[in-house]
């Protein structure tokens, strides 16, 4: 924008007067300023002698004043600054847009776009699961839904807890993709400080295992949070008869806050209880009572229940954003020392382990003995090291004897790190079955035999295994390979052996490391390193989770996990968004073993049912079922190869169901693409918020360049404290990134203009229209409220006025205009039809969101509603058949309970339903007049009409200006002698920009068959262009206060 000249005289006015005003006299929205309050206030009307109605910063009050000598008088100000006004209608834009956050450094893609706005999108409470399978962007979603909604002003505190090993990484994430600020809360606990009260960031990181410790869930449940999220949600689980203490932080999350959003890749592990009661975490009311069948638990989930499948996940041309992966088998045969060693230990497990059994007591030295094998199926070396500790322990425990050892439970094993798991497992081996001393001893010795013949194994060439690895290693040529084991001592032994290879250039091969004794930072200068550097990387299921790697396609599973999940967890490093190629998954069997039989049957199960449903990821819920575990300690135990079969086949059909049950949500590319185009529409964000700061920058004497991958804020003085206290600085971010929505910097300057540009739009300000306009633009917002009071929506209303005609206008219109500062800004336009216009705007918003309301808690309501009357007859039929007692006192006391909710749930029905618009509050206005400057000025629309006519009349129509009847929606009526009839709606501009169209006209061009559009670009230029649109039904508009068109559009229709 700049300074433009104008024809119009200046007219000074003096505001200030000498006495106190008649307020029985006074106009309403006239600025005023008394003694009661603080600067200049709106005055509304006069309710009595004694009483007056204002807005005050952003509200309406009532004031007490005596009827004479009430010092009140009209506001002495001078006109607003236009630039100042500018930002200040820039500001109200920003603070009422919804952009589903879509500013940042993450790519968009539509599943999550789709999620964002559905979430984002919810009146009310919001209560979601996002189960997308790995590698979709749960991640990126969820931040972009915290922004989001920390803009529309929803959240103020947001908890997000996540397994300890990801704490930093969505600490760095929020910062990557969203520009928030978080705090991680961890260590132990100072004095009596609470760290969950915390203020001084808005959003808290912890992890599950520290706030689920008895001192942090005292002192926890003390704080309230607007939103709490729970990554890797699925280990917040319990079962009918056992509530783990993960899950009973779930239950409290769920009552101290308002908003709660669960992420997990795998919801339904294979049992339907679990799942149900997971869901209850979200919504309780409709997924308490434990009778629901699984079809009960499918239907009720799905209002709350997100879940994007690989195969379903496109871009935005509508291609697979995923490739395929090739999961193969590489057979090694064991040498004869090394069968005989594996012969022996099998005869050891499954010996120690029957006999456990049998005996039912010390479970966990069950655990003790499979561990055996499976560090066995991992190396020789990992086996040998622990067979050592293992006979250590007991030998210790045969010292100091006491009688069996007691009983010890292992919890949440699949979510330990490699070096907690390892602890547990040194803590596992002390554990027997053995029953007096005599026993003991025997194992001991039987130990001892096993430990020399492991460690003459370990010695005698060749390592049949190993040597394999090798073999694939030198065929990888120059990609990148990813090395996964479970065991320490198997990577040490790994990293000793490559690193003692040459490649076929002659060099040695470099090798990075990921294990569970590396802190996060180290891990993620691996992975730097791996992607920059190395060709080969080694890993532990420590980098199973939180580590992306998808510039690698290659993977050896040196041993393969038992534990639910982890082998799908392994392979979603590398099969992710991002991937260019399909991913290769090579698993280490041993030939005719136990182990090795089980994961050919499964692997070529899978392979059958994959090919029979491409679309269904089987070995994902195979997997996440729990089921390998069973199938490995059944295969141990003597079951034949048709039992496992059978079993891989029941297990599929099962991961098979639960697929059905959890189904898909769909994705409409174009849709999306169509929301996109919308919210661009807009005008918000990205290089308009830009244009904004760079306005507010300028006009106090600083600057905003960017260059070089570089943003340099010059800062002025008057802004330059808080995030923004030196002079000069440069951040390595894009401005409209580093200025978003939501960040510390944004939140710093909008306040700014809050308190020292309103003013300057409340009091008048004047812009220059380059298409013509001759009026006024008046600002309104529009509060939207519940029954009870409670903000639900905001609505900022823009409205032309000109010769006593009120038409809505895009919020954005001043971005078409210039400044004028000269001009005198002269009299505040007449309120009244404004006023009318802005009321009935309100009621029509209220009315939209009501019916978007209904529908969400019409659904909420009944089903809940459902449910508890189905717990409320299964506990009349229980009661009638119970005994006086405290089991019926406990029946009675749910029963009332039950009653009592039903109630709450209508009264929270009808006040989510009952929506009003709160009074307009007049944010300000701004006279416009034309430019007459160039083409550009007072003629556009004169020259519009000239130019349509005369089109009309080369063709023999006689014609009519109707453009100032009023409100029938076109300008020029066009008649033939033979009958024909047009009705034209013209539309003139300076340049070849959009079009906009009013209600009245988009109604005409849509109903009317005889509705013409004549477009007149450039108009009076040398590249002047008439556009005629016959076919007005089908022209395409974005909507949110006109319909506007593109000039795509437009050329696409134009006859």
């Amino acid at each position: 924008m700049f300074m433009c000249l104008s024809i119009y005289k200046t007219i000074i006015l003096s505001h200030r007067m000498a006495e106190d005003i008649d307020l029985t006299q006074l106009k309403p929205y006239t600025m005023i300023e008394g003694p009661m309050w603080s600067g200049p206030a709106t005055f509304i009307q006069m309710v009595s002698n004694t009483m007056i109605i204002i807005q005050l910063d952003g509200e309406t009050k009532m004031i007490p004043i005596v009827p004479t000598g009430h010092g009140i008088q009209p506001a002495s100000t001078a006109q607003g600054e236009s630039w100042k006004a500018f930002v200040a209608v820039e500001r109200l834009r920003h603070e009422y847009a919804k952009n589903l956050g879509m500013p940042g450094s993450a790519h968009q893609l539509p599943h999550q776009l789709k999620t964002i706005y559905q979430v984002s999108g919810e009146p009310g409470r919001i209560r979601y699961m996002i189960a997308d399978e790995p590698g979709g962007g749960k991640t990126v979603v969820a931040s972009r839904i915290i922004q989001e909604l920390f803009i529309q002003k929803q959240v103020q505190r947001v908890l997000v807890v996540v397994p300890a090993l990801l704490k930093y990484q969505w600490q760095d994430e929020l910062k990557r993709f969203v520009n928030m600020e978080s705090r991680v809360i961890e260590g132990e606990i100072r004095g009596q400080t609470n760290l969950w009260l915390s203020d001084d960031k808005p959003i808290l990181i912890t992890s599950m295992d520290y706030a689920k410790q008895d001192a942090q869930m005292s002192i926890l449940g003390q704080a309230r949070f607007d939103m709490v999220v729970v990554d890797e949600a699925h280990n917040l689980n319990a079962t009918l008869k056992n509530k783990t203490t993960r899950y009973k932080l779930g239950e409290l999350l769920g009552s101290i806050s308002k908003h709660m959003l669960f992420l997990t890749a795998t919801p339904h592990r294979g049992k339907s209880d679990n799942f149900r009661l997971l869901l209850k975490l979200l919504e309780p009311d409709l997924f308490s009572n434990p009778k629901m069948t699984e079809a009960d638990v499918s239907d009720a989930k799905d209002r709350l229940f997100i879940r994007h499948a690989k195969n379903d996940m496109l871009d935005m041309n509508g291609d697979q954003l995923f490739l395929g992966r090739n999961v193969k088998s590489v057979k090694y045969t064991m040498s004869k020392t090394e069968r005989e060693l594996y012969d022996k230990v099998t005869g050891y497990v499954q010996r120690q382990y029957t006999l456990q059994i049998g005996r039912s007591t010390n479970r966990i030295a069950t655990f003790a003995v499979l561990i055996i094998q499976k560090r066995m199926a991992s190396s020789t070396q990992a086996l040998l090291e622990s067979l050592r500790r293992r006979r250590q322990k007991l030998e210790d425990h045969l010292k100091d004897w006491n009688g069996p050892a007691d009983n010890y439970t292992i919890q949440d094993l699949d979510d330990m790190d490699d070096a907690e798991r390892e602890d547990a497992e040194d803590k596992a081996a002390e554990y027997t079955s053995a029953q007096t001393p005599e026993e003991l001893e025997t194992e001991l010795e039987e130990l001892d035999k096993l430990i020399i013949l492991a460690e003459r194994t370990s010695k005698t060439k060749p390592d049949t295994k190993l040597d394999k690895l090798i073999s694939e290693i030198k065929g990888i040529g120059d990609d990148k390979l990813l090395i996964f084991s479970e065991y320490r001592d198997t990577l040490d032994y790994l990293q000793k052996k490559i690193s003692e290879m040459q490649r076929g250039d002659g060099l040695e091969y470099d090798i990075c490391r990921i294990d569970g004794t590396m802190d996060m930072s180290d891990r993620e200068d691996a992975q730097k390193k791996f992607r920059t550097h190395s060709q080969i990387m080694l890993a532990t299921d420590a980098a199973r989770e939180g580590i992306n790697l998808q510039f690698c396609h290659r993977m050896i599973n040196y041993d393969l996990p038992w534990t639910p999940i982890s082998l799908e967890q392994r392979m979603g490093r590398l099969h992710r968004y991002g991937q260019e190629h399909e991913v290769v998954i090579s698993n280490m069997v041993a030939a005719d073993t136990r182990e090795g039989n089980v994961m050919e049957t499964l692997f070529k199960k899978i392979r059958q049912i994959e090919r029979q449903y491409p679309t269904f990821n089987v070995l994902g819920q195979i997997l996440a079922g729990g089921d390998l575990d069973g199938l490995m300690t059944d295969a141990i135990r003597g079951s034949t190869a048709d039992d496992i079969g059978e079993k891989v086949t029941e297990a599929a059909e099962r991961a098979k169901k639960v697929d059905g049950m959890l189904g898909r949500t769909p994705i409409d590319v174009q849709r999306i693409r169509d929301m996109i185009q919308s919210i661009k529409a807009q005008r918000t964000d990205g290089k308009y918020l830009v244009q904004m700061m760079e306005r507010l920058f300028e006009g106090l004497g600083g600057r905003i360049r960017y260059a070089s991958g570089k943003t340099r804020l010059d800062v002025p003085d008057k802004i330059k404290y808080g995030p923004l206290a030196t002079r000069r600085s440069a951040y390595d971010v894009a401005p409209d990134e580093l200025l978003a929505r939501g960040g510390r910097i944004y939140d710093h300057l909008n306040e700014w203009i809050r308190r020292h540009c309103s003013n300057d739009l409340k009091f008048g300000s004047v812009f220059c229209d380059p298409g013509g306009f001759d009026g006024y633009l008046v600002f309104h917002t529009i509060p939207i409220q519940d029954k009870g009071g409670r903000p639900i929506s905001k609505l900022l209303a823009v409205h032309k006025y000109a010769n006593g005609m009120v038409t809505s206008v895009e919020p954005s219109i001043l971005h078409d205009m210039k400044y004028d500062d000269v001009t005198d800004v002269g009299t505040a336009p007449q309120m009244d039809q404004i006023q009318t216009a802005v009321v009935d705007m309100g009621r029509a918003e209220a009315s939209r969101i009501t019916v978007e309301q209904r529908k969400l808690w019409e659904y909420r309501t009944e089903a809940a509603k459902k449910r508890i009357q189905t717990e409320v007859e299964d506990l009349r039929r229980e009661i009638g058949t119970t005994g006086f007692g405290a089991k019926r006192n406990e029946l009675v006391a749910r029963l009332q309970e039950l009653k009592r909710r039903k109630e709450e749930i209508d009264t929270e029905y009808d006040m989510a339903v009952t929506l009003t618009p709160h009074a307009p509050i007049l944010e300000g206005w701004v006279r416009v007049i034309p430019d007459s400057d160039g083409p550009h000025g007072t003629n556009t629309e004169r020259i519009g009409m000239e130019v349509s006519m005369k089109h009309e009349r080369s063709e023999g129509f006689e014609v009519q200006n109707v453009s100032g009847t009023h409100n029938i929606g076109y300008d020029v009526l066009s008649k033939h002698s033979d009958g024909r009839r047009r009705e034209i709606e013209v539309k003139a501009r300076c340049d070849a920009g959009d079009i906009d169209f009013t209600e009245a006209e988009y109604k005409h061009m849509k109903s009317s068959k005889h509705a013409v559009i004549h477009v007149v670009s450039n108009a009076g230029q040398p590249n002047q262009r008439l556009d005629v649109i016959s076919d007005t039904s089908n022209i395409q508009t974005t909507h949110r206060h006109v319909y506007r068109a593109s000039r795509t559009e437009v050329r696409r229709l134009a006859d």
